[in-house]
């Protein structure tokens, strides 16, 4: 069941890419954050059946809560194009993270996670 407070990514997407201004930050962390929440609801489900998956929900939460600490972080206040590469930028120091710690992600589910949360809110890891 879809939680009210959650952010919708398709509304969120579509009006940021339509907005110019200041504006389009705040949708651009919309976006973000409701691909996180999404990633966050498919890591809650892996997590009540670790007979099949193992630690691959906690892996995955745990790339999802580097990913809202990044979201987070980022001013609004900068211009859109500097936030968008500024989004970019952290998440790509934790892909490199992830990609590097074979203990933190063995299998490549929490690097995957990440990747969706950029891919969702229209961003390339690139």
């Amino acid at each position: 069941m879809k939680k009210t407070h959650d952010p919708d990514i398709s509304s969120a997407r579509a009006g940021y890419e339509a907005i110019p201004g200041g504006k389009i930050n705040h949708l651009l962390k919309d976006s973000l954050a409701a691909a996180a929440v999404e990633e966050s609801e498919k890591a809650a489900q892996k997590m009540q059946n670790t007979s099949y998956w193992g630690d691959v929900g906690f892996i995955e939460v745990g790339a999802v809560e580097r990913a809202r600490e990044i979201i987070d972080a980022v001013l609004l206040d900068l211009a859109p194009e500097a936030y968008r590469l500024e989004i970019v930028r952290r998440f790509n120091e934790q892909i490199e993270i992830y990609r590097r710690d074979d203990v933190l992600d063995p299998d490549g589910y929490g690097l995957g996670t990440l990747y969706d949360i950029l891919r969702k809110a229209g961003l390339s890891h690139d």
